[in-house]
């Protein structure tokens, strides 16, 4: 994704005017970023998942919203913030990734009408999709294989999982981001005691 080599993952500082969770419903889920988050002047929260808590000095909250990328077009639009081509890029990759490229359950008019405002704004689906969902490191596919080969399912055929260990994370150097993908691919094994749900897959969580 543009720019994504300028994320930073920590800092030192703390003396920020905002500290802001976006799209992540609790500040535990943050590590120490909640640091700096928590020692800022005023805190806000960002998102669209059912809040764990109430986070945030400002709060802006649509649980019924595809993605927090959603919710932030909508930010955007309503206090006339430009959306260059980086950014519409950056929030269709957000959209296409939360709606696993509108497959899930989540994905609404309201996703396609806000995926067709970011596409005449220069984000390109195609490009995007390929880089989410065809474009992975070894270790990341590796860390997917050892994944799979622990797959069960309980008597009833109704729950499947998967186990990654901290041991094949470290032998593969791999991290949390590498798991990525892993709970879709879970998600599609099919039992007997199986049906139907109409909701969205759920978040990865790290640990």
């Amino acid at each position: 994704m543009p720019e994504s080599d300028s994320v930073v993952k920590s800092i030192d500082r703390r003396d920020f005017d905002v500290g802001m969770l976006v799209d992540c419903e609790g500040i535990g889920r943050v590590g120490s970023a909640s640091e700096v988050i928590l020692a800022s002047k005023l805190t806000a929260c960002v998102d669209h998942h059912v809040p764990d808590g109430e986070f945030g000095e400002v709060r802006i909250v649509d649980h019924e919203a595809s993605s927090t990328a959603e919710v932030v077009v909508e930010l955007f639009d309503a206090n006339d913030v430009e959306i260059d081509k980086t950014a519409a890029t950056q929030l269709l990759a957000g959209l296409t990734g939360d709606t696993g490229a509108f497959r899930f359950a989540n994905t609404t008019a309201r996703t396609f009408r806000t995926a067709a405002l970011l596409t005449e704004m220069g984000a390109e689906p195609s490009a995007i999709a390929h880089q989410i969902f065809e474009s992975k490191p070894l270790k990341a596919a590796k860390l997917l294989g050892r994944a799979l080969a622990t797959l069960e399912m309980d008597a009833q055929g109704q729950v499947v999982w998967a186990t990654i260990t901290r041991r094949d994370l470290d032998e593969l150097e791999a991290d949390d981001e590498d798991s990525d993908g892993v709970v879709n691919q879970v998600s599609t094994i099919r039992g007997p005691g199986w049906r139907y749900c109409s909701a969205s897959l759920p978040r990865t969580r790290s640990g």
